[in-house]
């Protein structure tokens, strides 16, 4: 069987997996793939990558196809929110039991929640935000209370949140660090994940970068003054509402589903990068420049742009002019 042929196989056998399951889902097999999960296992992509050199031309090439296909399948019924004959009632195995952390097989993990804010200062003039966080789930927001510069909900599955906000009166400018600290790289299969929340204030201008593993990420930037945004991940749902005042904005991610909510008066450009990308840019109205880039019909007339730079090797890219 030659190459082609192989991998119009692969790619059939793994949709039709894929679509098996979301098919159980419409039989009352509700599920979610397990975010969590992926950001330890990664290293399982360049596992297969290499099984795929060595077996390609041998007659243990369908090998890395059934991987791939019994990884899908895992990442889905070991997923939160999964219910089924496979969930914890009837498909108990003592592998899932542990929690990677001696030889303990209770699958708590300790928790620790931090709540912090602080009075905004007159005198500030630029807001440096960095968070800096494992697998779980993550919203932005706006503060509703205008007296103070932030305020942060922290529920950790680790030790609690390093949290750590410095004031150069000289400049006027401050710096916000957010950082999960303790033993974030250890192997954990329980249900439970960090659910953090951060609100800024709306009157200082904010450079804000996010570094996280894999989880599910919300933005609600539309009402704050963020200039630009840097957001490093390494899988998960990202939804993202852009304010008026955003110029910039770069997502670098292994694999994402991507939902941006773009303001329709300013001006955007969109570039991606990436193996596997689908996204709806020319039905949302966006103009094509080549295959990476497209623009909105006003990005030559107005001198304010927007600059959007998505790097993920796959990535489903959904984009709303509001």
């Amino acid at each position: 069987m030659n190459r082609d042929k192989r991998s119009q196989l692969t790619s059939g056998f793994v949709l039709i997996t894929i679509g098996l399951l979301f098919l159980l889902n419409t039989f009352g097999y509700s599920f979610r793939i397990n975010w969590h999960y992926l950001t330890h296992f990664w290293p399982l992509l360049l596992i297969f990558i290499g099984l795929n050199i060595l077996l390609k031309k041998t007659p243990l090439w369908w090998l890395v196809p059934l991987l791939i296909i019994l990884t899908i399948i895992g990442l889905f019924v070991t997923g939160p929110g999964w219910s089924g004959p496979f969930n914890n009632r009837y498909f108990n195995f003592p592998f899932f039991q542990y929690s990677f952390r001696g030889n303990n097989r209770d699958n708590r993990v300790n928790q620790s929640y931090l709540r912090s804010s602080l009075e905004l200062v007159d005198q500030l003039q630029q807001l440096d935000v960095v968070v800096k966080m494992g697998a779980g789930q993550l919203k932005l927001g706006r503060i509703r209370d205008n007296g103070n510069l932030y305020q942060a909900d922290l529920h950790s599955v680790s030790d609690k949140p390093r949290l750590d906000y410095n004031y150069e009166q000289e400049t006027g400018s401050g710096r916000l660090i957010i950082e999960e600290r303790g033993d974030v790289g250890r192997l954990n299969l329980s249900d439970q994940a960090n659910q953090w929340q951060l609100n800024l204030t709306d009157l200082v201008p904010v450079m804000l970068k996010i570094e996280a593993g894999a989880g599910e990420f919300n933005f609600d930037l539309k009402k704050l003054r963020i200039e630009e945004i840097e957001v490093n991940l390494g899988a998960g749902e990202l939804a993202i509402d852009l304010g008026e005042e955003t110029r910039y904005l770069e997502l670098n991610s292994a694999t994402a589903d991507i939902e941006l909510n773009i303001p329709e008066q300013i001006a955007v450009e969109i570039t991606t990068n990436g193996v596997i990308s689908n996204n709806n840019f020319l039905a949302a109205g966006l103009s094509e420049i080549n295959q990476q880039t497209f623009r909105s019909s006003n990005f030559e007339l107005l001198e304010e742009k927007t600059r959007i730079k998505i790097n993920a090797a796959a990535s489903n890219i959904e984009v709303d002019l509001y």
